[in-house]
């Protein structure tokens, strides 16, 4: 009877670490040709900063998505690819819940205009009040 009872111990062990181990904060990565961005997953959905205050894992995510144009733009103007071009514009017109571009830049979609005001455009500068 204790081997039985040492095998559910441990069979139970298991279970339990392997759980609180899917459970934790994770780390993703979003990639495209060259360029790589890595972000936090927080297990509860957010990480509290300070009394009241969180970080989200959409805004970890919609700032890793900027952070991934703003290097794709820099590949952009050193090959003119194609591929990274129509990219850019995707990561542009993706609609964000936390980032709001500046009033003064225009919408559009000519690639000329995203790479001139990418740092202003792809800024991830998060305010919380």
């Amino acid at each position: 009877m204790n081997s039985l009872y040492f095998k559910f111990y441990v069979l139970t062990l298991l279970l339990v670490c392997s759980f609180l181990y899917s459970c934790g904060d994770r780390t993703e990565t979003l990639s495209f040709k060259s360029c790589r961005v890595t972000y936090q997953q927080y297990s509860g959905g957010e990480h509290e900063l300070y009394a009241g205050h969180y970080m989200t894992d959409e805004m970890e995510l919609e700032a890793a998505q900027r952070k991934l144009a703003l290097c794709l733009c820099e590949q952009y103007m050193l090959t003119k690819d194609t591929a990274i071009r129509n990219k850019i514009i995707e990561l542009y017109n993706e609609k964000e819940t936390y980032f709001t571009p500046s009033e003064e830049i225009i919408k559009t979609n000519n690639i000329d205009s995203i790479i001139r005001h990418r740092q202003d455009l792809f800024d991830t500068t998060i305010m919380i009040d």
